[in-house]
């Protein structure tokens, strides 16, 4: 165990077994090469028939893969918020539900509503009543099968909601 990472490692087993509950924690662990790498270890506290721990059983992980994963994806989400916040353009993404699960803020100034109002399906209520049947009706075909998903429609704008501008949709 890392040196850094040895004392508070310590103090964390000692807090879990005077609690008796479970031990998780995260630590380097050095390989035999003297490579360094990162460790999740989990450890549940098994008790006897009289209720006292008889033994702990767990696991120690080598998460080191994944944590790196984690960070990429995290930098790539964020450059993506910065990107999709930047441009005039709505942007919006879908999960594989097609419940919308981003609006970028021109969605928000241009609606007039706020994220939680627009979400998943939420969106339905900004499409005119004359175009959300047929909205509906080619967005799920895109959904289940994926391909790309193009329907111009009116939407209620905030700043004049007698103005039903046409918008074309794309989803890709």
């Amino acid at each position: 165990v890392n040196p850094d990472d040895a004392q508070p490692t310590i103090d964390e087993w000692n807090r879990a077994v005077a609690a008796r509950r479970k031990f998780v924690f995260e630590h380097r662990v050095r390989r035999r090469d003297g490579v360094w790498r990162l460790f999740s270890i989990c450890a549940l506290p098994m008790t006897g028939a009289d209720g006292e721990i008889q033994e702990w059983v767990g696991v120690h992980t080598d998460i080191t893969e994944k944590k790196e994963a984690d960070r990429i994806l995290q930098e790539s989400l964020e450059r993506f918020r910065f990107m999709a916040e930047s441009m005039p353009q709505k942007i919006f993404t879908a999960n594989c539900n097609g419940e919308v699960d981003y609006f970028n803020g021109q969605w928000m100034e241009f609606t007039g509503l706020t994220y939680d109002e627009i979400r998943e399906w939420g969106w339905t209520q900004i499409v005119h009543p004359d175009d959300i049947d047929e909205n509906v009706r080619q967005w799920k075909p895109s959904i289940e099968t994926g391909q790309h998903f193009q329907f111009e429609h009116a939407l209620r704008r905030a700043a004049d909601t007698a103005t039903v501008p046409w918008t074309p949709a794309r989803a890709m």
